[in-house]
């Protein structure tokens, strides 16, 4: 057995409390052997119990959904820091924001990472590998989601709450369908008709457009997940990507037309109608006009579509993308 690290040979064992394990030892690469022992430290996260788990479970969820793979928190440094702040709550909501406040709480004023102690080997550092950029993007992407977890948790609007969650934990959290809260298209008929411009319309086969959407989300924009046409509620104060497929076999200008509907917009004058070329978030033209930004505001169902135009001529144009907001002031009314 000369060639086999010590506790393969059975000459080495960590005492914790009244019990010895026998840890095994496993190469890491660039590091030599290392004590390991993956049974006990399994049976010591059954113990954590229940809450404990389904903690954990979510804290992964959220570690999943803001951070890189490059950069990510490791599980099993996470795991052991929730334990250590895992709040004895028996509501999941309560529990987690719990966990995530004195988590932050312990770690936004150190300069670097922790110690972070193995249950089961108490001299191995979990986190002695934790680089200063991982970890100062742990503690940037942990005080985000504690601003939004405050947030969720002091709403009574369920959907505002949900909305705070989906910045969490990504849009498979459950909100509201639109139809739940009586959503429908209000009338449009205010929308400009290509005459407006000057152009006439002849569609050409050999030219074809679509919309892509994409929802922009977190505080800082870092994150961007596809929308479809008449899909979820998206809460106001949020920032749609609007990207323009295009098919030509010549050169075509690129124009877009916005139709809000219902009440609310009609009612703060935001109805709009007019087309016009692709436009950032500042209102300045984008670079390329097959890009359009807009922010949501008005609670209702509304539209947008892109024309492509040759000689004053509209040769093709998309389907109308339906867009569904919801605001906090203002219940769905046409």
């Amino acid at each position: 057995t000369k060639n086999l690290p010590p506790a393969v040979g059975g000459l080495d064992r960590v005492e914790r409390g009244h019990r010895l394990i026998n840890p095994l030892d496993a190469p890491r690469r660039n590091d030599g052997w290392h004590g390991t022992a993956p049974l006990e430290y399994t049976n010591w996260c059954v113990q954590q119990g229940e809450y404990y788990m389904r903690t954990v479970k979510v804290m992964k969820r959220w570690r999943d959904e803001q951070q890189s793979v490059r950069t990510a928190i490791k599980s099993i440094v996470l795991q052991v820091l929730v334990s250590q702040c895992m709040p004895d709550l028996l509501g999941d909501a309560d529990r987690l924001a719990g966990t995530m406040r004195s988590l932050y709480a312990s770690l936004k004023d150190l300069p670097r990472p922790p110690a972070v102690w193995n249950p089961v080997l108490p001299r191995e550092n979990l986190a002695a590998r934790w680089s200063l950029e991982s970890f100062r993007s742990f503690v940037t992407e942990l005080a985000e989601a504690v601003e939004w977890v405050d947030k969720a948790m002091a709403s009574f609007d369920p959907v505002e709450a949900a909305d705070c969650w989906r910045e969490i934990l990504g849009d498979d959290f459950p909100i509201l369908a639109p139809s739940q809260l009586g959503f429908r298209l209000g009338d449009f008929s205010h929308a400009d008709s290509p005459g407006a411009m000057g152009w006439r319309e002849a569609l050409d086969e050999r030219y074809a457009v679509n919309i892509i959407a994409t929802l922009q989300r977190g505080k800082h924009g870092q994150n961007r997940r596809g929308y479809p046409s008449d899909g979820h509620l998206v809460f106001a104060g949020h920032n749609l990507h609007f990207r323009a497929q295009v098919r030509a076999p010549n050169h075509v200008e690129v124009w877009w037309q916005v139709a809000n509907t219902g009440r609310h917009a009609r009612v703060d004058g935001g109805l709009r109608g007019q087309i016009f070329r692709g436009r950032d978030l500042k209102n300045r033209p984008t670079n390329d006009q097959k890009d359009n930004w807009e922010s949501t505001a008005y609670t209702g169902s509304h539209l947008i579509r892109v024309m492509l135009v040759r000689n004053n001529t509209v040769v093709a144009a998309s389907e109308w993308f339906q867009v569904n907001i919801y605001s906090p002031r203002y219940q769905f009314q046409l």
